[in-house]
């Protein structure tokens, strides 16, 4: 697992995600530090996994239970990235998991140090 701060537009970024040989084979969180949310990226696959639970649940059923209209569920598939909490809601609601326990270890830990 690695964490990498990296720069974007002159603003450091924080990168969690798991050694793999080809970075586009899962989600990863991402933190641009200076004010954007915590957010997971997604790779082909990820949403295609996301399409196909989304389909199962039914749209407008997960809109409902999460209190959203069902045009952004539809949004929200087209995104390469989704805000950090709002992901976590939509996958325990479909009962996916695209990222890693290791991914979210450390990246709760590194808001660990950054806070304490």
């Amino acid at each position: 697992m690695y964490i990498a701060n990296r720069m974007n537009s002159g603003k450091p970024k924080l990168i969690c995600y798991s050694v793999c040989t080809v970075r586009t084979d899962m989600a990863i969180i991402s933190y641009d530090f200076g004010g954007n949310a915590p957010a997971v990226e997604l790779n082909k696959q990820d949403k295609e996994k996301l399409s196909q639970a989304v389909k199962r649940y039914g749209a407008t059923k997960l809109a409902k239970d999460l209190g959203l209209c069902r045009s952004y569920i539809y949004d929200l598939l087209s995104f390469h990235k989704i805000e950090l909490l709002r992901f976590s809601q939509v996958c325990k609601q479909l009962e996916l998991s695209l990222l890693s326990k290791n991914q979210i270890d450390n990246f709760l830990n590194s808001l660990k140090e950054r806070i304490c």
